[in-house]
């Protein structure tokens, strides 16, 4: 016991320094994630497993590509060249991939195209682009030309071959059309548009899939120009009208949910510093206020500059390449400009191409904000954007906070009860007897005063500590059972612990000499006494196989390995003596290993004689202290059972079974399962407060409700949108009529 004078007394917790507070927070957390870890531990290793075997499966086939391309490239270097390669040719090819090795001759390759490569970090990677397995350079102006089949004009260079055209469409063609296309950029940020034809011929154009490109020509035949009709500033509220995101406000629900995490967490494991928790409340106000000002007040935006243009709209196919793939995709084109139109109206306007010389105000960016008589002012004050995506962020970031918070506050039944009465004020229950305690129950918070006689538990193997002196986990009076009828004292031990017991007593007792070596006389004088080591190690030998026959637990294995050693020895030839020769040290470690192994026994007969009848736990009341108590020490023990053989046990179990207690201390929980009341108890210097024990609980409430709330929010507001998008798509068709 802690206290060896008073009965039973709440160990009281002395003040923590800075370091032990931290080191006190940090085991809380790790108790609390061990068994969670131990769970998590099973399907991580699973998980790495996969992984793994899908990297060696990756990095399996790119490097089988790899080999094939390069075998490929190899056969292609010995065929026969079509014509040599001009020097124009050569310059273009120099300007556009930078100064390289390259050959003079040109070759034909034909076959079908595929992208390959391995994915890096963070979405990097390191991508191919093959033409009948040789890998080849493409410039991206060409990839719309891209087919099931495909001929090329190629060029050999060191590692892989040059793109020179691409089924009838050059290299110079490509470099000249994203010429244009940058030149048109420049000028539409700029203002100074003017007159710029678009350079090419219907017939010259790239063409979509599947459909011829579509222009407008003039009256002379030629394309006709795009022109800038003026320049504008967009007012305020069109500015508002044109912002158009589903999830405008995400950036507040997230400011929501790390103030809310903050605070939870600032509160629970700061207790001594609550300014701590002024950060995150900030934090959770100002991404409130960004949540509900973000819908009319949207951020790092203002008025745009608008261009009015006037000319031909075309389609053109375009090709992005993403990993492996290459996603086509058709874009609207005014001269070489390209018209980045809202997705609710380029199907319907790609359907009505060609509509001749159209009237089109768009952004420095491209975006169109005005086609025609359809203006996407007028359709956003019409049918005004239906903002669910905030919704949706909040519920989801509100759970995974919730399931902190629930961790913190679990049990939460108690939680709660301790919490609303932390708030509600907390009252003292004095009580003399175990029915005095159950007629005055009390709930989690309030104060317990009480005294009386009451029997400590034997404490759980789980809890056994193992040290130079012996096992220390027989009693533990920090566990305290009260009002149950006494327990019968009748302790059988059986014949092997109590001899086993004896040898042990007996090697303490006579320890050997620091020399190796003994007397001659001492020797002979314990022949004649009959108690020299050698006379009783069979049985000794005997009774520990027996004891530890079933048993596999680590005191059994180190008195196993020792007395395995020691029959070693005893077959040794002895010069004038019969008995084995120990040192102190030997003989001191042989005594603790019996002992160890007598532990268990002694616990189990405990806690055999004190076991309370089932009609008792209607009576009974179970007090127990957040922090276990010390128990009773192994040194105690082991004197006693040398004192006292064959009632050491006896006079244990009297007192552990009748030990006066007095108890100031604060109820942390309180169960009534099967019968037995058990209450949980906290030290009166541990008195909770509203930090650590009321947020978490309040919290877990709060966030529920929340998730619940904004879950229904963004599933109705959701829904909203899909009626606004049928509404639109109504609509379209008669403004453009």
């Amino acid at each position: 016991m802690r206290h060896q004078a008073s009965p039973v007394d709440v160990p009281m917790p002395c003040s923590l320094t800075r370091p032990e507070y931290l080191a006190t927070v940090w085991l809380f957390a790790c108790n609390r994630s061990r068994d969670v870890s131990k769970q998590m531990g099973s399907i991580q290793l699973l998980l790495l497993l996969v992984l793994l075997l899908i990297s060696i499966y990756s990095t399996t086939v790119y490097m089988r590509r790899r080999r094939r391309s390069k075998r490929a490239l190899r056969q292609f270097r010995d065929s026969q060249p079509i014509r040599a390669l001009g020097g124009e040719e050569r310059a273009l090819v120099e300007r556009t991939f930078h100064p390289r090795a390259c050959g003079d001759d040109v070759r034909r390759l034909r076959g079908a195209y595929v992208r390959h490569g391995i994915k890096g970090r963070h979405g990097a990677g390191e991508w191919f682009d093959l033409i009948d397995d040789i890998e080849v350079k493409l410039h991206p102006g060409l990839r719309t030309r891209l087919g099931a089949i495909n001929d090329a004009e190629v060029v050999l260079a060191k590692k892989q071959v040059i793109v020179l055209s691409l089924n009838g469409y050059t290299l110079a063609d490509a470099v000249e059309a994203e010429q244009r296309k940058e030149q048109a950029r420049v000028r539409l940020a700029s203002g100074d548009l003017g007159t710029l034809d678009s350079g090419m011929t219907a017939g010259q154009a790239p063409a979509a899939d599947g459909m011829a490109a579509v222009s407008a020509y003039d009256g002379d035949g030629g394309p006709a120009p795009t022109r800038l009709l003026g320049t504008r500033h967009e007012r305020e509220q069109e500015m508002q009208l044109r912002q158009d995101a589903a999830s405008r406000g995400s950036a507040g629900a997230i400011g929501i949910a790390l103030g809310l995490a903050g605070v939870l967490i600032c509160a629970t494991f700061a207790q001594t510093m609550p300014a701590l928790v002024a950060a995150p409340a900030l934090i959770l106000i100002l991404g409130l206020w960004r949540y509900l000002a973000a819908p009319n007040r949207p951020l790092f935006t203002r008025p745009a500059q608008l261009r009015h243009m006037r000319g031909p709209l075309s389609l053109r196919a375009e090709v992005n390449a993403y990993e492996e793939q290459n996603i086509r995709s058709i874009a609207i084109y005014m001269g070489e400009v390209k018209a980045k139109y809202p997705a609710s109206w380029f199907e319907h306007l790609k359907s009505r191409l060609p509509s001749g010389t159209m009237d089109l105000e768009m952004d420095t960016q491209g975006h169109v904000v005005r086609h025609g008589q359809l203006s996407i002012y007028q359709q956003r004050q019409r049918y005004p954007v239906v903002h669910w995506g905030r919704h949706a962020t909040l519920a989801v970031l509100a759970a995974l906070v919730l399931m902190v918070a629930w961790w913190i506050a679990a049990p939460l039944g108690t939680s709660v009860a301790l919490a609303w009465n932390l708030v509600t004020g907390p009252s003292t229950v004095h009580a003399d007897t175990a029915a005095g305690l159950r007629r005055h129950l009390p709930v989690p918070g309030d104060r317990l005063v009480a005294s009386g006689t009451a029997r400590c538990a034997v404490a759980r193997e789980a809890s056994a500590r193992f040290s130079e002196r012996g096992p220390a986990w027989l009693a533990d009076c920090s566990r305290l059972t009260w009002g149950a009828a006494q327990a019968p004292r009748a302790i059988e031990i059986p014949a092997t612990v109590r001899r086993l017991q004896r040898q042990a007593g007996r090697l303490r007792r006579n320890q050997g000499d620091s020399s190796p070596a003994r007397s001659a006389l001492q020797r002979a004088l314990e022949r004649v006494r009959g108690d020299h080591f050698l006379a009783h190690f069979p049985q000794l030998t005997e009774d520990a196989y027996n004891l530890c026959e079933r048993r596999h637990d680590r005191a059994c294995r180190r008195l196993r390995s020792a007395l395995r050693m020691l029959r070693i020895k005893a077959r040794r030839p002895q010069s004038g003596s019969d008995s084995i020769v120990l040192g102190r040290a030997d003989t001191q470690l042989l005594a603790e290993l019996i002992e160890a192994a007598l532990a268990p026994v002694y616990g189990d007969s405990l806690r055999e004689a004190l076991t309370l009848a089932p009609e008792t736990r209607a009576r009974a009341v179970q007090l127990q202290l957040a922090e276990p108590a010390d128990p009773l020490p192994a040194a105690k023990i082991i004197a006693w059972l040398d004192e006292h053989p064959g009632k050491a046990l006896h006079a244990l179990a009297q007192r552990m079974d009748e030990r006066d207690f007095q108890i100031h201390a604060i109820v942390a929980a309180v169960d009534t399962e099967d019968g037995l009341m058990r209450v949980r108890l906290l030290p009166r210097g541990q008195v909770p407060t509203p930090w650590p024990d009321a947020v978490a609980p309040f919290m877990v409430i709060v966030l529920a409700l929340l998730v619940l709330w904004q879950s229904w929010r963004a599933r109705r507001l959701y829904v909203a949108s899909r009626t606004r998008r049928r509404d639109v798509a109504r609509w379209l068709p008669g403004v453009l009529r």
